[in-house]
């Protein structure tokens, strides 16, 4: 069962575990899969646009929060 569905598409922050450290990651959350929740990040770098996608297991997610949005 996807836990984090009606997060798809919105901005948020979630805090993970990685061995002993607990380490915050935010982006857009492009997709549930039931098992983990991929995050996705656009930047400019040099003169192109860059695409960076992680997948966070739900084993290791402490936290995930929606970001406020910016006023």
């Amino acid at each position: 069962m996807a836990m984090y569905l009606r997060y798809v598409g919105r901005r948020v922050e979630v805090h993970y575990q990685a061995g002993q450290t607990c380490l915050p990651a935010s982006g857009t959350l492009v997709a549930d899969s039931g098992r983990s929740i991929f995050l996705e990040e656009h930047f400019t770098k040099m003169s192109g646009v860059k695409r960076f996608r992680w997948e966070i297991p739900y084993a290791c997610i402490v936290g995930l929060y929606e970001d406020e949005p910016a006023l």
